[in-house]
């Protein structure tokens, strides 16, 4: 870390790799020949860690409208963007899953629609997003979604509960559902994660 006094008088090359200095320099060159803003966008190896900097560089101008200078901001953005990989990644494989991964609210209505609970059940997710998930259980165990998420919210979770659903083509399916509580960065419950696997193989070779 810098402190203010121990910048002044100093250049580019007083704190950046020649490699780095050169390149801001030409940075700056083109900004203020253009005249205009920039967001920029980088990676730094600092101490041995990475470090991400989301710039914004904006021409400096006279009176005269001469540009004279650059005015630099800088962020980091380093957990940021960590983040948003971590996301990136695990919508990736939620996605690529061929089990059924279905965001529900404590109401039962369908938030999210993996790829791999349409192949199970047969909806897209156009078609399920905003309904109740009750609708794919056989009439006798209307009930029976509801009674799962209640002891959810109650921070328990559902660990391979064997039941009955209706696919799109009213074709009655076994699954095992596995239902776990989402949690906010705070800790609190807000949502429930529901993966269903279609064992209706399985079942029919134990019958």
């Amino acid at each position: 870390k810098i402190k203010p006094d121990e910048i002044a008088g100093k250049t580019d090359y007083d704190f950046f790799s020649k490699e780095l200095a050169e390149k801001y320099r030409t940075d700056d060159k083109r900004i203020m020949e253009s005249g205009k803003a920039e967001d920029i966008e980088e990676k730094y190896i600092l101490d041995g860690q990475e470090l991400i900097v989301h710039t914004v560089k904006t021409p400096v101008k006279d009176e005269k409208g001469n540009t004279t200078g650059i005015l630099g901001v800088f962020w980091d953005i380093t957990e940021q963007k960590k983040a948003e990989e971590a996301h990136f990644l695990l919508a990736s494989i939620v996605e690529s899953s061929d089990d059924a991964i279905i965001g529900i609210t404590f109401d039962g209505i369908v938030l999210s629609w993996n790829s791999g609970a349409q192949k199970i059940y047969g909806y897209s997710d156009d078609e399920v997003i905003g309904r109740p998930i009750s609708f794919l259980a056989p009439a006798d165990r209307s009930n029976e979604t509801l009674q799962l998420l209640e002891k959810v919210r109650r921070g328990e979770r559902i660990l391979h509960h064997e039941t009955m659903r209706i696919r799109k083509d009213g074709r009655q399916i076994y699954v095992s559902l596995t239902i776990s509580p989402i949690k906010d960065t705070a800790g609190r419950i807000i949502g429930v994660s529901a993966i269903s696997r279609d064992i209706t193989g399985r079942k029919r070779a134990e019958e």
